[in-house]
């Protein structure tokens, strides 16, 4: 007996311990953080939850067109609780007291100080200073009391502005692939940046170049035209403090870049499943052909689309408040009316897990206790929210 016992003790010692379900290295000077599986899956009482009941609704706050809203499309909470909405339906960027009351508002359509053509972005640029991009190219500073305190012209290529903490922007840059395509048809990826510029608008340097997003490029004679692929992929980044944080979707992977363009980490789950079934593509297929008679050469053009294997690991990337990443899934045309999933990163890059948000729900900012955004009621009316945000116990 006593000879078969240290047999099993001698075998149990052979075995190969299991690998750690997180682990970050260094690689010349880069941090590489990879997760096997996620905390949340390791403690399931850590999870966070959005409540689907909001905390705030300033749809429901009051009356009047303050609290109407059409096409919001940003926002977010000042350090006092106030709450900024930039509405493009109305072209005017609004301000609500922390229980919800209209405070103020600005803007309306037009070319000169103060007007927008069409609002993409609001920044807030330190303390109560705000910025706001406006299609084609431009970018408003506006001082605390709402009034102009500067102007400046990104380019046409710029888009999504984000604040640096020197007062500075980075901005994403796409490039003009359909007008520069010479081949026939197919899928195509053309580059893609994200650059710094200064208070003038002007190019200082490249914080980084990778893949853009993919396109499909039909060529017809001289012709050429484009359309968004099935499962396309495309890059994700957001800026927290002066970090970078951008990915190319292809795996659940992303890095993290300083204001001088230096990768501080790399993080990174090998085994996460991004297979995507050929039922799910063909569905999404038929989605793209609209109701009622459908001219045969677009369903000719839908028929052309090829079917992928795998789906985009994210669409969008969001920093909150306490450093954490939220990237959020791609949203197709099938899946616009399920809950929104996200996988959930801690500020040193380890995979927390995934939770979700309402169906038909567009993030403005993640906070502490909240998430601010717009979601739309079943009758199709705009209500700009704060959803209450419970961290798990235990969770990073």
């Amino acid at each position: 007996m006593r000879l078969l016992a240290a047999i099993a003790l001698v075998l149990a010692a052979c075995e190969p311990a299991e690998p750690p379900r997180f682990t970050t290295s260094d690689s010349a000077g880069v941090a590489i953080a990879v997760s096997r599986y996620s905390a949340w899956d390791a403690d399931p009482v850590a999870r966070w939850v959005v409540d689907t009941v909001p905390r705030l609704d300033l749809t429901t706050t009051g009356t009047g067109p303050e609290h109407e809203f059409y096409r919001a499309v940003d926002g977010a909470v000042l350090d006092d609780g106030r709450i900024v909405v930039a509405d493009d339906g109305s072209t005017q960027i609004r301000i609500y007291a922390p229980d919800g009351r209209f405070v103020a508002s600005t803007g309306r359509e037009g070319e000169g100080p103060g007007e927008y053509e069409q609002i993409s972005t609001l920044e807030v640029l330190g303390g109560d200073t705000l910025g706001v991009f406006s299609w084609p190219d431009r970018w408003t500073v506006l001082a605390p009391d709402l009034t102009v305190a500067r102007i400046a012209n990104l380019g046409v290529r710029a888009w999504s502005p984000m604040a640096l903490p020197d007062g500075n922007v980075a901005t994403f840059e796409a490039f003009a692939s359909m007008l520069e395509h010479e081949g026939g048809n197919g899928l195509i990826r053309p580059p893609a940046s994200v650059v710094r510029r200064d208070a003038e608008g002007r190019v200082v340097d490249t914080l980084w170049t990778g893949p853009g997003h993919e396109e499909f490029m039909i060529t017809d004679g001289e012709q050429r035209s484009a359309m968004r692929p099935l499962f396309g992929r495309g890059p994700a980044f957001d800026i927290r403090d002066g970090v970078l944080y951008v990915g190319t979707s292809d795996a659940l992977a992303y890095d993290m870049i300083d204001v001088d363009g230096a990768v501080l980490r790399r993080v990174r789950v090998p085994s996460y499943d991004l297979s995507v079934s050929s039922e799910a593509v063909e569905l999404e297929r038929e989605s793209y052909l609209p109701e009622g008679p459908v001219p045969p050469a677009y369903r000719e053009r839908v028929a052309m689309l090829p079917a992928p294997d795998t789906r985009p690991a994210y669409r969008d990337f969001f920093i909150d408040t306490e450093g954490h990443l939220w990237a959020g899934a791609l949203r197709t045309r099938t899946t616009l009316d399920d809950p929104w999933p996200f996988e959930v990163f801690s500020p040193e890059g380890e995979w927390l897990g995934t939770l979700s948000l309402p169906p038909r729900f567009e993030v403005f900012e993640i906070g502490l206790d909240y998430v601010l955004g717009s979601r739309r009621d079943a009758l199709d009316v705009e209500h700009v929210q704060l959803l209450p945000l419970r961290r798990g116990s235990g969770g990073s």
